[in-house]
């Protein structure tokens, strides 16, 4: 009887401790932006900070863009190559595919370095577009 009430205690707490995935992908989020952004720019491309949208189970990757990739022309005449490369790199990326599994949302938005106001594209991909 004494092992039986030390084993539901022992599941009881684990239970208790263990984090959502809600929570984790928080978490995650905090602790990439708080140990590696602002990133150092990259192919005209710097990551600024990743956020997560509880309400909306979606991870917010807030990007600028440099140099010859500042020009929303440029990013409008491209803009299928560009999703498609995007959607690639969320069906590609081992570190998303728990979050894929429940249905989260990945959310890119880039604005331009020269004007950070302005936003040159922002696009999201959902399990309609990573589950085709």
């Amino acid at each position: 009887m004494k092992k039986l009430f030390v084993f539901f205690t022992l599941v009881s707490c684990l239970v208790a401790c263990h984090k959502s995935l809600s929570d984790q992908a928080a978490q995650e989020a905090a602790d990439f932006t708080r140990k590696y952004c602002p990133t150092p720019i990259k192919d005209f491309e710097r990551t600024d900070s990743m956020t997560f949208d509880r309400s909306t189970k979606t991870f917010i990757y807030w990007k600028t863009l440099y140099d010859k990739s500042d020009d929303k022309e440029l990013i409008l005449k491209n803009k299928a190559k560009l999703q498609a490369a995007m959607l690639a790199s969320v069906n590609n990326n081992p570190g998303v595919q728990l979050y894929r599994k429940d249905n989260f949302t990945f959310r890119y938005v880039f604005h331009s370095g020269k004007n950070p106001q302005e936003t040159l594209l922002d696009v999201s991909f959902g399990p309609k577009e990573y589950n085709k």
